[in-house]
């Protein structure tokens, strides 16, 4: 969803979402969520989270789809998101930057409004290396009988909401960006980006999460603090499971346009999986 403040200045929306599969329902799904920074510099981020989307579910496909049962099926997984997703994630999304810039070369009006508003500097850089103007985040969650796995580079959030005691509780799925200090976050387009990824791999060998949910900062951003924030999933569980999944869904989007308006101004975007033993 766009953000407030966003329609008041006239910038598009630099989120993106995907999912697999189409329909949303399965024993193995997949979602994505990027948010295309918003600085000067990355005057193509609307298009960078595109295409990190893209390139994050067509990776999580490949793995949830490529998943042999038992412990060795497991190991093999584990070890692809360990070792070798970072690494072919960041790559695929540069070569799908580089395709994207051949397609469409910066014009001159982009890189003559990008001098005047960051400097002749920062069009020297973006010259130099086009995946800048792309600059997004990505996270990542896959759900499957057998695990659950998370992967997330910069800012936003991915939280899982477990069955309590009492009560559902909710934590961050994943640390949060170390290196992330004020609007600046690590990106897509970082020097060794895949260094950053932070992942992690859960065997379900009990109960899985009853709800994952992957936001943008935006969302993060429009609660007052930390533990209003963790409230929202186990609070949306609840609604989930009183008035089902539809009637849920069709007042969705009004309650992040209300956050939006009353929250960060930020654009906003919410994905959501309900467990799959649900």
């Amino acid at each position: 969803m766009i953000g407030a403040s966003h329609v008041r200045s006239g910038t598009e929306n630099q989120d993106a979402i995907g999912w697999a599969p189409p329909g949303g329902s399965d024993r193995r799904v997949v979602l994505a969520v990027s948010d295309g920074h918003g600085s000067p510099t990355c005057f193509r981020s609307a298009q960078g989270s595109e295409l990190a989307v893209r390139t994050a579910r067509r990776q999580g496909i490949a793995l949830v789809e490529g998943t042999v049962d038992g412990p060795a099926g497991l190991s093999l997984v584990k070890r692809a998101l360990l070792e070798e997703t970072p690494r072919q994630l960041v790559r695929e999304w540069r070569r799908a930057v580089a395709d994207d810039v051949a397609e469409q070369p910066f014009t001159e009006d982009e890189l003559s409004r990008l001098a005047d508003r960051a400097g002749a500097d920062a069009r020297a850089r973006v010259e130099s290396d086009p995946a800048l103007a792309y600059g997004a985040t990505v996270l990542l969650v896959l759900a499957t009988e057998a695990y659950v796995a998370f992967l997330q580079l910069g800012d936003g959030a991915i939280v899982e909401v477990n069955a309590g005691h009492e009560a559902p509780t909710a934590n961050r799925a994943l640390p949060d960006d170390e290196l992330a200090f004020a609007n600046e976050t690590t990106s897509l387009c970082s020097p060794d980006a895949s260094q950053y990824l932070r992942v992690r791999f859960d065997p379900i060998f009990g109960a899985a999460p009853m709800l994952m949910l992957a936001s943008s900062d935006g969302f993060v951003n429009s609660f007052a603090d930390e533990d209003g924030f963790l409230r929202f999933g186990p609070e949306l569980l609840g609604q989930l499971e009183r008035e089902g999944v539809e009637a849920v869904e069709d007042r969705l989007e009004d309650w992040l346009q209300q956050m939006t308006n009353a929250g960060s101004g930020d654009d906003i975007t919410l994905g959501l999986i309900l467990g799959v033993d649900r």
